[in-house]
């Protein structure tokens, strides 16, 4: 083989490694993605109360959590964090339950006070609230 030969195989032995094989193949991602958290919220669910399980509703998560803030006047939704379970959401109607819950709503309600940062008795020690007789 001649050298003109042999640069011509070697450029295209090199034009094909680096443009078919890549390290990081280029992700697609559909033209909907943003909307992929709001259509996760369409999967329509039977809702049961917390703690008696009795049958609430069949509707998606964001119509139950409409509800429930309108119902209650404060936040609900499916984040742990300081809430009370108020619902729990199943793919299906069975009862007694053959699946773990699909989702969890709960409510977020404020602190009892009965001034400015005050804690009302509810909520202070017992010690405080009933005073020794002197």
């Amino acid at each position: 083989m001649n050298l003109p030969m042999r640069l011509l195989l070697a450029a295209a032995v090199v034009t094909l490694i680096t443009t078919a094989f890549t390290a990081f193949p280029k992700k697609t991602l559909p033209k909907d993605a943003p909307r992929a958290k709001e259509e996760a919220k369409q999967i329509m669910l039977y809702w049961y109360t917390y703690p008696y399980d009795f049958y609430n509703d069949y509707k998606n998560i964001a119509d139950e959590e409409y509800e429930l803030w309108a119902m209650y006047g404060f936040p609900v939704n499916q984040t742990i964090g300081g809430g009370t379970l108020l619902m729990r959401g199943y793919v299906n109607n069975a009862n007694p339950h053959n699946q773990l819950p699909y989702v969890f709503l709960y409510g977020h309600f404020p602190f009892m006070v009965d001034g400015p940062g005050r804690p009302t008795d509810q909520t202070r020690p017992v010690e405080q609230v009933v005073k020794p007789a002197q």
